[in-house]
């Protein structure tokens, strides 16, 4: 009888896998803006392609007072500061993976272990500020007096790379391999895709429009007048609100940041595999390829 407890014991652990854990920490004033988050971030992938059983949300009400958030940062005014100590408390006590904070007493939104938006900014804010949390960079250009914060020294990121261009590059292949090293994102970028403009390094930042952004190598970000700073995106969600889709790029920074807390791969939902295409048999060969590839990009799109 005893040599079944270890088996019955390892079949209960994987049965019973913990869910990753989202707690939105908010005053009664901007408890609403907590509720919409939560209904925005669950248009958002990865967050909804996961199985349901794969996420749990628990909203903590607290007072003004006990938050005690504000925007004490004089060199970037915009930053929410609040009482971290108090707030990482609750996130422990909690088992919280993820906790954030909603308040109605300060303007802005700020970044960090644990990010934080005011009531009357973008929704999109927090979103963007939940990505700083899984260890991205602002992709805007810093103020002079944020810089002095935040670019002395330069923090690494998965989206952008800090180094200065070494022109004129005789070709589009030798500026990869002279700088393969120095872009995290170099492996995704299409190999139709140039990062040269000529013999100058950097792809043309000419935006394609909301949800048409291409992964390239763009100059220019947070550090960009103190040290030369390079992007993915001509515009992302970490540049600014205009283009809020989240691209698979970051989708997949989002998912190896849940796995590491969570210690295990996580469960998305099932997709139906699309029917096949159905095309006349009197179609020319080059009609019939033409339409097969078609479809393949459209499901392409369809999946992202």
């Amino acid at each position: 009888m005893k040599k079944l407890i270890w088996p019955l014991l390892m079949i209960s652990s994987v049965s019973f896998a913990a869910p990753y854990k989202i707690v939105m920490m908010t005053d009664s004033g901007a408890k609403d803006r907590a509720d919409e988050f939560k209904k925005y971030l669950l248009t958002k992938p990865p967050f909804n392609k996961l199985d349901p059983k794969e996420l749990e949300f628990k909203v903590v009400t607290l007072s003004q007072k006990e938050l005690n958030c504000g925007n004490r940062n004089k060199k970037s005014p915009r930053v929410i500061n609040c009482d971290d100590k108090k707030l990482n408390t609750i996130k422990a006590k909690e088992e919280a993976n993820l906790a954030m904070v909603f308040t109605s007493a300060a303007t802005g939104a700020s970044g960090g272990d644990i990010p934080k938006a005011s009531k009357t900014s973008d929704v999109a804010a927090m979103m963007h500020e939940m990505l700083h949390t899984f260890g991205c960079a602002d992709e805007y250009e810093y103020s002079a007096s944020e810089a002095e914060v935040y670019c002395s020294p330069t923090r690494p990121a998965p989206n952008i790379a800090f180094f200065k261009d070494r022109p004129p590059y005789k070709s589009d292949s030798e500026a990869r391999v002279r700088h393969a090293k120095d872009v995290p994102w170099m492996g995704r970028i299409d190999k139709v895709r140039y990062i040269t403009q000529g013999s100058q390094l950097g792809s043309s930042a000419k935006s394609s429009g909301e949800g048409n952004q291409v992964i390239s190598l763009y100059r220019g970000g947070s550090c960009n007048k103190v040290i030369p700073t390079w992007r993915p995106y001509p515009n992302s969600i970490m540049k600014g609100y205009t283009d809020q889709t989240i691209y698979p790029f970051y989708e997949e920074i989002i998912v190896k940041g849940m796995e590491s807390q969570l210690g295990r791969k996580l469960k998305f939902k099932k997709v139906d595999k699309p029917s096949p295409v159905e095309i006349p048999a009197e179609c020319p060969p080059e009609i019939v390829q033409e339409n097969i590839q078609d479809f393949s990009k459209i499901m392409r799109r369809l999946a992202q």
